[in-house]
């Protein structure tokens, strides 16, 4: 396969040819990595590499996908999948506030899920199965965590 143009290798690749979807990777791994470094330092360059390479997979499995030259076509599609897994990376953390969640323990002793509210009302924690612990001074039969207009 050392010896195909890039165009036959397409071709292959296009009807399952394994040989020649593993020629093409080689060919491409090394510049697809650097491309990777420089577009998105901040992210895993392997698994950014390794998406890239599935997308384009895929693509030419649906008969999609570059006709003669695989290399500015995995480049886009690096600089695509770096922009989708950024954008995802900064919807979760503008979502998820790490120091909110609360620390979940399991006591066996007393078969008891419990809440740590160190960071909630100042308590060191809440007896989920237990009716009538006090949280935020109200009594609770059921004791869900206070919301944020409700914390101390």
């Amino acid at each position: 396969m050392n010896t195909h143009s890039e165009n036959e290798l397409l071709r292959a690749a296009r009807t399952g040819d394994a040989a020649a979807l593993a020629e093409l990777y080689r060919r491409h791994v090394d510049a697809a990595r650097g491309a990777a470094y420089r577009i998105a330092p901040r992210l895993d360059t392997d698994d950014l590499v390794s998406e890239a390479f599935a997308k384009v997979l895929q693509a030419l499995q649906r008969g999609h996908g570059p006709e003669t030259s695989l290399r500015p076509y995995l480049f886009q599609v690096i600089r695509n999948t770096a922009a989708e897994v950024s954008q995802k990376q900064q919807r979760i953390s503008q979502d998820v506030d790490v120091q909110s969640i609360p620390d979940l323990t399991f006591s066996p002793k007393k078969s008891t899920l419990m809440v740590s509210t160190a960071g909630l009302c100042g308590g060191p924690s809440l007896d989920f199965l237990s009716a009538g612990k006090r949280c935020c001074g109200r009594p609770r039969s059921r004791v869900p965590l206070p919301r944020k207009s409700q914390r101390c």
